[in-house]
This record gives C-alpha cells, sequence and structure tokens, in this order.
C-alpha cells in the first residue's frame, strides 16, 4: 500500500480515498418541493402571526365589549406571537437559541394541542412546527449558516417571480420628484 500525495481521509478496503473524491457538497432540503426551509420558516411565522391577529380581530368584532375581548384574545395568542417572533428572528439572522426557543414552545403547543384535543390546534401548529425544527436541524449541522446560504437557497422560479411582482407592487419604483 503506497502513501498517497494528499492527506487520506477515508480508509476502504485497504485502499486511501481522498476526501474530495467521496464528499459531496451538503444540501439542504426542500419545503415541498417549493423552498429551503429558511424562506418555509419565514413564511409559515408570518401566516401564523396573520392568524392570531385576525382571530384577535374577530372575537373583538363579535363581542359587545370590543376591548375586554381584544385583550383577553390578545392574552391567549400572545405565546404564539412570541414563538413566531422568535422564530422570524431565528431564521431571519441564522440564530439557533432562537430557532430552538421556537421550536420547542410550538413542540409544547403541540403536545398541549393534542392532550386536549384541540385538533385544528394540533394541525396548524404541527404546520409551524415542522419547518422550525428542520431548519434548526439543518442550521446545527452547518447546512444552512449565512456563509452558506448563498448556495442553499432555493425558492422555485415561479415563486421567485411571486416575490419580485410582490416586491415591485409594494415598492415600486417612483420617479425622484425634482424641483
Amino acid at each position: 500500500m503506497t502513501e498517497p500525495t494528499t492527506s487520506p481521509d477515508v480508509e476502504s478496503s485497504g485502499d486511501y480515498v481522498e476526501a474530495s473524491s467521496t464528499t459531496a457538497p451538503r444540501k439542504s432540503m426542500t419545503f415541498l418541493g417549493v423552498c429551503d426551509f429558511r424562506i418555509a420558516t419565514i413564511f409559515v411565522n408570518g401566516i401564523n402571526i396573520s392568524m392570531i391577529l385576525i382571530s384577535v380581530l374577530v372575537a373583538a368584532i363579535r363581542s359587545p365589549l370590543f376591548f375586554k375581548a381584544i385583550f383577553g384574545t390578545l392574552a391567549l395568542g400572545l405565546p404564539g406571537l412570541v414563538l413566531s417572533g422568535l422564530g422570524l428572528y431565528g431564521a431571519h439572522k441564522f440564530e439557533l437559541w432562537a430557532m430552538y426557543l421556537a421550536t420547542a414552545g410550538f413542540l409544547v403547543a403541540v403536545i398541549l394541542d393534542g392532550i386536549l384535543m384541540n385538533w385544528l390546534g394540533f394541525i396548524v401548529t404541527l404546520i409551524v412546527l415542522i419547518p422550525h425544527a428542520i431548519l434548526s436541524h439543518e442550521m446545527r449541522s452547518g447546512i444552512m449558516t449565512q456563509d452558506t446560504y448563498e448556495i442553499e437557497e432555493f425558492i422555485i422560479p415561479q415563486g421567485r417571480d411571486l416575490v419580485d411582482n410582490a416586491h415591485r407592487y409594494m415598492a415600486p419604483n417612483t420617479p425622484a420628484v425634482t424641483e
């Protein structure tokens, strides 16, 4: 057996194999084949926050005691708002501690919804939990980091067109006003 010119990484059946020939670039998982889990986490947190705020407003409008209802339902939705806020922060800034806290909080919420047989809450929270858990795993294992995100970012072309159109709609290019 002869020594290779570069340092060996793996020994397989008596032969040295170089690391560059055995390791493939790591790839992040995709969420339903549509986007990477960072985008999915940001999306589901945005939807979750929107659903909580809409439900607070609906409950307040339906109640004769508007402010009492709005504060009561907001207090019930506050844990979800905080957890989604942590998830948004963690996904946006690649902060693993925030992702861990959000994932643990949503896991507790899923367990409580299951115990209390709140099946709608169970399904919604599970939909929010899965992207958090997978993104936390990818961040912990080094697949999804600030340095690797340019390589790991994925969104289908139709999704990219949708984002670009939404951006143009929300921030249109207006001609500069000159005096």
